[in-house]
Parts: C-alpha cells; structure tokens; sequence
C-alpha cells in the first residue's frame, strides 16, 4: 500500500483525509482493503520522518470465499456499491474518493 501511495498521488477528500480501496487475493479468498491516510503518512513514506504521527489506517472486508454463493453475492453488492459511486461522483469536476462516502456501510457474512 505504501509503495501504490507514494508511486501514485491521491487529491484528499472534502475532510482532509485520503482514501485507497484495494481489491487482492490470497490463494482461494478475496479480500478488500480499505486504507485511510494524511498528509502526515504521505510525508512519512517521502521523507522518512515519523515526528508527525504518521498514521495508516486499513480496514479489511473479507476473506470472500468464491465457493460460497452467499459471499459472492455479497462481494458483488459491494464492488457495485464502490463502482456506483465512482460513476456518480466521477461526472466532470473535481476530484473526488472513490470510497469516500461509503464508510458507513454495514457488511454481514451468513
């Protein structure tokens, strides 16, 4: 995450904060990751000064099991919800988190 972060610069949203949402796997799961950021992180991986509290926060959905029907519908019902959104706020304009507003969300394994 560090190295997509300082390789590729985000705009931070309307708060401040920056947001990244990573879609990996691991052998049979499938995992989303969600990282919240400042300005003080991205000046900790660029510079390798931590006298800021540079702080990196990552929240995990997940493991998605692809042979669970219920997982997947689940995992579907997420990945529509983020991609909605990237097409409702991508119209011409600033720019905007792709995950942003979508912290609120409740995800329910069964």
């Amino acid at each position: 995450m560090a190295a997509w972060i300082r390789s590729e610069p985000d705009q931070p949203t309307q708060d401040g904060r920056y947001r990244r949402l990573m879609i990996s796997q691991d052998r049979h799961e499938i995992f989303l990751i969600i990282a919240e950021y400042g300005d003080n992180y991205i000046n900790y991986i660029t510079t390798g000064d931590p006298t800021k509290s540079p702080l990196l926060t990552m929240w995990q959905i997940g493991p998605f099991q692809p042979t669970a029907m219920n997982h997947i519908r689940l995992l579907g019902a997420c990945l529509q919800a983020f991609t909605s959104r990237l097409l409702h706020l991508g119209k011409p304009g600033p720019t905007v988190s792709l995950v942003g507003d979508l912290f609120g969300l409740e995800f329910h394994f069964s």
